[in-house]
């Protein structure tokens, strides 16, 4: 684990822990799949430090949760998720599991999710977070971004799409900045002009001349 860290967030791209924005980023081939470092953002937003979070699996926000406010199919579709990743198996939302608020096209290897999670103070809120697959140097990791619903839930459409689209955003610039200190492999997807939709493939801002990109 503390390697991982090390190659990660202590070497090329520590430029990650200083984003504004909430983000994650998981190992799926270590045990439990723990988180090996986060942004600023992701601490504000979770109200624990740096410390209290590397080495643990995510599963720490919602264990406090009420089992009630605790929705089983998307905690089902996020275990299934990463364990895919760790038995190198593609994983793809079928359209029959697609929620209205979701992008048109999600690809292989990435997820949106909505859950109710808890701070550090007990405080419950919605949160809405996008798991996608990145290999870095051939070796898969997981790189989530998470938004709090200010309505707590999905089923507003329209600031839920809004957020999908804010998260896909963020996504690029986490990639940017991974593909300039590793050979990148990851899902690239474009907003394609509709209202929470996103069509094909496109290469990032900033990457076409990374020699170490490659664009899955």
């Amino acid at each position: 684990l503390q390697e991982a860290v090390d190659q990660i967030f202590h070497g090329g791209a520590n430029e990650l822990s200083s984003f504004e924005f909430s983000m994650t980023l998981a190992d799926p081939m270590l045990p439990d799949c723990p988180l090996l470092g986060c942004s600023t953002g992701f601490t504000k937003l979770v109200g624990y430090s740096v410390d209290e979070i590397v080495g643990r699996n995510c599963r720490f926000l919602i264990d406090p949760v009420p089992p009630q406010k605790i929705n089983n199919k998307v905690r089902v579709q996020a275990r299934d998720f990463c364990g895919s990743i760790a038995r190198n198996q593609e994983y793809k939302l079928s359209d029959e599991e697609r929620e209205a608020w979701m992008p048109l096209n999600i690809d292989a290897g990435e997820i949106f999710c909505v859950q109710t999670n808890a701070r550090k103070n007990g405080e419950l809120f919605g949160n809405m977070f996008y798991m996608s697959t990145v290999e870095l140097d051939d070796k898969p990791y997981i790189v989530a971004l998470q938004t709090e619903l200010a309505s707590g839930q999905a089923e507003e459409e329209a600031e839920a799409r809004r957020a999908c689209q804010r998260l896909r955003a963020n996504r690029s610039k986490v990639t940017a900045v991974l593909g300039k200190h590793f050979w990148l492999s990851a899902p690239m997807s474009r907003q394609d002009g509709t209202e929470g939709g996103f069509l094909g493939e496109t290469e990032l801002p900033g990457e076409t001349a990374l020699p170490g990109t490659v664009l899955a």
